[in-house]
């Protein structure tokens, strides 16, 4: 620890020095208020010790640089007094020191009431590091808690739309109405202002092309075909799982549809699959706002 004497007698301070300085602490000493604030800004010390005559007269700058927290934190400072015991310590009160010594102040006495200081303050500040790591360890347990909650939600929101979606299914809709109805229900759940529905064009049709579309263009989608047999499709059927376009882009022999795919405005494919035969896929576009799909939007 670095402690810091300022006093405008030079004996006191060489008395304390070498007092200090035996003990293995590092010392620094200042005669009057402008060369202590001059170290105090070069030392940022552990420990002031200051004459109380200076400390609330002509240092009364330097004193309130201690407990300023410009240097980053506050700086206990003990005062040193000549006069009566009462008296002193109570005006080392109103200034906000930790300790207050009066002369004759022995070697024995100095030395425990600095490293009795220097003891509490660092127990201080292994409490304040320890508070600080609890308070994250609070923090990160409320984020888990708290995601934990939007995942569960957004979940039953789900389930809740899927369950409302198979009651509106009247089996007397016709299929381009049904699939246009899902599509809508899509839409809706992930806050996706685009979406599209791809099957074979036939039934030996080497291409899947639009089948049924929602809050896209036609002239977006009406020329959109992606050939059956491609290693697209059979990535995406084999993955068994909604995927991001951006994904194909970087694999060998995908790079064509999902160019075309992205073209149109579609981020998200969904393969689409019965009795382990694929049936078509769907595409969603960019979630409104731009914001990306997460984890549990794709499952």
């Amino acid at each position: 620890p670095t402690i810091l004497i300022v006093h405008a007698d030079a004996r006191v301070s060489e008395r304390l020095q070498f007092v200090l300085s035996g003990a293995g602490l590092e010392v620094s000493a200042a005669p009057d208020n402008d060369e202590a604030i001059s170290r105090l800004r070069r030392l940022n010390p552990d420990l002031v010790l200051i004459d109380l005559g200076l400390a609330t007269a002509e240092a009364g700058e330097f004193t309130a640089m201690l407990k300023d927290l410009s240097l980053g934190r506050r700086i206990p400072f003990i005062v040193l007094s000549d006069g009566p015991p009462a008296q002193a310590s109570r005006a080392a009160l109103e200034i906000g020191a930790e300790e207050c010594l009066s002369r004759p102040f022995s070697p024995p006495d100095i030395l425990l009431r600095v490293k009795r200081t220097l003891e509490r303050l660092e127990e201080n500040r292994t409490l304040v590091l320890s508070n600080a790591a609890l308070s994250g360890t609070v923090r990160r347990v409320q984020e888990t808690q708290d995601e934990t909650r939007r995942s569960l939600k957004d979940r039953v929101a789900g389930i809740q739309s899927i369950v409302d979606f198979n009651q509106a299914i009247d089996p007397g809709l016709d299929r381009g109405e049904a699939q246009r109805m899902a599509l809508r229900q899509l839409n809706a759940m992930f806050a996706a202002p685009g979406a599209c529905l791809f099957e074979r064009s036939g039934p030996d049709s080497a291409w899947f092309t639009p089948a049924s579309w929602q809050g896209v263009p036609e002239s977006r989608v009406q020329s959109l075909r992606v050939p059956a047999s491609g290693e697209f499709l059979r990535i995406l059927i084999s993955a068994g799982r909604p995927l991001r376009i951006e994904e194909f882009e970087r694999i060998p022999g995908t790079a064509w549809e999902a160019g075309i795919l992205t073209a149109a405005g579609f981020s998200l494919a969904a393969p689409l699959v019965i009795r382990r035969e694929p049936i078509g896929f769907v595409c969603l576009s960019e979630q409104s706002g731009g914001d990306a799909y997460e984890s549990a939007d794709l499952e």
